[in-house]
């Protein structure tokens, strides 16, 4: 493992099938034993890959205190299940994404139902639903426990001890709903999970009506850049610092996105969010929108809707229901300056 700060190591564990490549997954020495920050997929394969590299360091599984999941997707919250049994202490999670796990352990149709119904009424096609729903990482990697043990919540706040180390949980919702980050305002580090990452944007998706994950996430980066943060530890890619340029440089990211569908909407009569997100601009290594894998447009999808709901929400666009299918339009010109309070917000 790499040593990131004192009593502080990096485990980087791999991602197969995703365009990710690998987890951080953050190794805090707590006495005698250690803290686990995010787990990775539950896979054999990161499991070795864990306990190997645990080993390198003189750490065994017997040894965790304390487990921290940053968020309830399956590259964070994967091992959980198999690691939890090592541990005196029930795994700490949002009470937002413990909600979450209880309805997605219920039963996959309650979960995604509603989810697969939403996309279809948003234009995507019905097989496609079908195969993004075969794909999704929860359901490959076994990420769903179907007898979901007790979890210990966490709120806005809430203090974590950890050795020497006085985390604070720090809620940004946007990524998804209970995403937490741990601050440690003495040592002024940040473990931002997928909130804040460097070069690549945290998927923003819209999976419901009721949704605005596109405002929280804003939301949650202004609260985010008001601390005091001089090392940036987060779930993918390198470390880094400099976490206010990081977070204009997200800003600015989201100002293209917002306009680009506003350029879109004003082009066309109307589209459904699926004919948006295949105009859309993606930085990814496919020659065309049909050559996009399955889950890519998922997520392309997603991100469309999520863009378009703030834009709705302030009378720049509206949409109308023809049949079973969602459809956008522009309602007046938007200009640059109309975007800055939802940027700002």
């Amino acid at each position: 493992m790499e040593q990131v700060f004192s009593r502080i190591y990096r485990a980087q564990l791999t991602l197969p099938k995703t365009s990710l490549r690998s987890l951080n997954s953050y190794i805090i020495e707590d006495g005698d034993g250690f803290a686990i920050v995010d787990t990775g997929f539950n896979l054999d394969q990161t499991y070795e890959e864990l306990v190997s590299q645990l080993a390198e360091d003189g750490f065994r599984l017997e040894d965790i205190t304390k487990i921290v999941v940053t968020h309830f997707h399956g590259d964070h919250i994967g091992l959980t299940q198999r690691l939890r049994r090592f541990c005196s202490q029930p795994p700490m999670l949002h009470e937002a994404e413990i909600a979450l796990v209880k309805l997605a352990a219920s039963g996959l149709e309650k979960r995604f139902g509603p989810i697969a119904e939403y996309m279809r009424l948003n234009g995507m096609p019905k097989e496609l639903v079908e195969k993004v729903l075969r794909q999704h990482p929860a359901i490959r990697t076994r990420s769903i426990d179907p007898n979901p043990n007790p979890w210990t919540p966490l709120r806005d706040g809430d203090l974590i001890q950890i050795g020497g180390f006085e985390f604070r949980a720090v809620w940004t919702p946007g990524h998804s709903p209970g995403h937490v980050c741990l601050y440690e305002p003495r040592k002024r580090i940040l473990i931002a999970g997928d909130h804040i990452l460097p070069k690549i944007t945290p998927n923003i998706t819209r999976l419901a009506e009721d949704e605005d994950p596109l405002t929280k996430y804003l939301q949650s980066l202004k609260k985010v850049e008001a601390l005091d943060v001089d090392l940036v530890l987060p779930a993918h890619r390198w470390i880094y610092r400099d976490h206010r340029e990081r977070i204009r440089q997200l800003r600015q990211h989201h100002r293209r996105r917002l306009s680009e569908v506003i350029e879109i909407l004003s082009r066309k009569k109307e589209a459904t969010a699926f004919e948006i997100a295949s105009e859309m601009t993606w930085d990814v290594d496919y020659p065309s929108w049909e050559a996009f894998p399955a889950f890519q447009k998922h997520f392309a999808h997603g991100e469309a809707l999520a863009h378009l709901k703030p834009l709705e929400d302030r009378g720049l666009v509206r949409k109308k229901l023809r049949g079973d299918t969602v459809y956008y339009e522009m309602v007046n010109p938007v200009f640059p300056e109309d975007l800055e309070p939802l940027l700002k917000s």
